[in-house]
């Protein structure tokens, strides 16, 4: 009766640093599909990272199948599409930050050595008994489409920085 469906991508770089070396370097991508079903007065959600064409079609037929016996939810309908992605826009959202769409290994490596020269610099050095310094970043896009007639398109970006201590206290 109604469909909404999303293909979503993304990509998540991290860096991991302990003791002045590189302990860690990875890069993740995802690739996506994901589906909200309502096959008569049912709902369910599927999602796979399988996008080859035949399986593809394997995964629609076994998400109505597997939606087909639920318990009814009459009352479960998609909003009107005049409502649907009504509102503040990804730019208006500040969704993305253009400042960190593509970094370089470089970038991140210098901000990773910097968050380990905080900690070698805070006072009573002799007491952490260990740091680990973690950076990452990621970018994400989705598109999604609804029977309803909505459409749109949602970018983003994300960052995070920080250090793991392990402290020995005063008293050893």
């Amino acid at each position: 009766d109604e469909v909404n469906a999303s293909v979503s991508r993304g990509t998540e770089v991290s860096l991991v640093r302990r003791a002045g070396k590189l302990e860690q370097a990875s890069q993740a991508t995802s690739l996506g599909v994901s589906l909200a079903l309502l096959v008569p007065d049912r709902f369910s959600t599927h999602a796979t990272s399988d996008l080859r064409p035949e399986a593809l079609d394997a995964f629609l037929h076994r998400a109505i199948a597997a939606t087909r016996v639920l318990e009814p939810e009459p009352e479960r309908r998609q909003a009107d599409g005049a409502a649907c992605g009504v509102g503040a826009t990804d730019a208006e959202l500040d969704c993305v930050d253009a400042g960190g769409e593509g970094l370089t290994a470089e970038a991140r490596r210098a901000h990773a050595e910097a968050l380990e020269a905080a900690v070698d610099a805070l006072p009573e050095r002799a007491r952490i008994l260990s740091a680990t310094v973690h950076v990452a970043d990621s970018t994400s896009e989705a598109a999604r489409v609804m029977s309803n007639g909505f459409e749109g398109v949602h970018r983003s970006t994300g960052f995070s920085h920080g250090v793991e201590m392990t402290l020995e206290d005063r008293d050893g």
